[in-house]
């Protein structure tokens, strides 16, 4: 899916999601509710109150792998902060569940093989909470307490 059109504020929000529908979950992570009708994508984000350029910036690396935002300085840390923590609830409470569900259905428990695989996605889906668990207990509340004004000392 690389390589798409680089997604614009006043492009239509449903042009997004008809070019790549797997944006609706991310829509979700910013608390971008469906409804929108023929809205752009900055008058949706201002309505539902999230940063435009922060959505684009995820928006279009999530599809291009665009990484050179324009000006980093722009960047709101707050939403990226909602968006973090709703993928991380996402991920943690319905992918990696979903995904070893899947593969319990397609593999046969009695080949070694097939039970490798689920014992490699195993030790992937720990890891992956592992890390996401650090953030969330970790890095978040760092960030916070920087964007409230608190001095941290660890």
């Amino acid at each position: 899916m690389k390589n798409q059109k680089m997604y614009e504020a006043d492009d239509k929000m449903i042009s997004l999601i008809r070019d790549n529908y797997n944006l609706l979950q991310s829509l979700g992570c910013f608390g971008i509710s469906l409804g929108f009708g023929d809205k752009t994508v900055s008058q949706v984000c201002e309505e539902q109150h999230v940063d435009t350029y922060t959505f684009l910036a995820v928006v279009n690396f999530t599809i291009n792998g665009y990484r050179d935002v324009d000006d980093a300085s722009k960047l709101s840390v707050p939403t990226l902060l909602q968006y973090l923590k709703a993928s991380h609830e996402y991920y943690l409470g319905f992918q990696l569940p979903f995904i070893r569900k899947e593969l319990v259905e397609a593999l046969d428990e009695n080949d070694n093989l097939a039970r490798l695989i689920l014992k490699l996605y195993d030790e992937y889906a720990r890891s992956i909470t592992s890390h996401m668990k650090y953030e969330e207990k970790t890095v978040f509340p760092y960030v916070e307490a920087l964007l409230s004004g608190r001095s941290v000392d660890n």
